[in-house]
């Protein structure tokens, strides 16, 4: 085991060198191919020790492009952050009111329309209101994209 230690010491340190010096040194002809092969079999031999191995396989694959414009990357961007926080926010505060001035009228034996039940509906319209700007939001982020994607299937279908 010291043995194999030290050779991979003593060939990490030694400097680089170049295809021709290391078909010299290996008794090979400049051949690329041959001097490849033997890189790999004198890698092999100091890779014995402990530990993980990544070995790599690459896949060809062929996807459709389109261009799509900086602009239309921001404004995606930009219009699914303010869709989410609108949406969430509306539903926030229709939500709350609704369970809270259900449980204003289940708790009055006579019905009195108060100053909390007006807050709550309100609330709830400002709610509801926020929630449709979120979603209209939404839709037109989901609208800039169908229009790159309608592209990209017309593309397809022409091949």
């Amino acid at each position: 085991m010291a043995d194999k230690k030290e050779t991979l010491q003593d060939y990490s340190t030694e400097p680089k060198k170049g295809i021709a010096e290391e078909a010299d040194d290996l008794g090979v002809a400049s051949s690329k191919q041959s001097i490849k092969s033997k890189r790999k079999d004198i890698q092999r031999k100091h890779d014995e020790g402990d530990g993980a191995r990544v070995r790599h396989r690459y896949h060809d694959r062929t996807e459709d492009t389109i261009a799509v414009t900086h602009d239309d990357l921001r404004e995606v961007r930009d219009l699914g952050t303010i869709h989410q926080i609108l949406f969430g926010t509306g539903l926030f505060f229709f939500s709350g009111a609704f369970w809270e001035l259900v449980r204003l009228i289940t708790e009055q034996t006579k019905f009195e329309f108060t100053a909390w039940m007006g807050m709550y509906v309100v609330s709830m319209v400002a709610g509801a209101i926020l929630a449709s700007v979120g979603t209209y939001l939404f839709h037109t982020k989901q609208s800039r994209l169908n229009k790159y994607f309608v592209k990209i299937d017309e593309a397809s279908e022409e091949k």
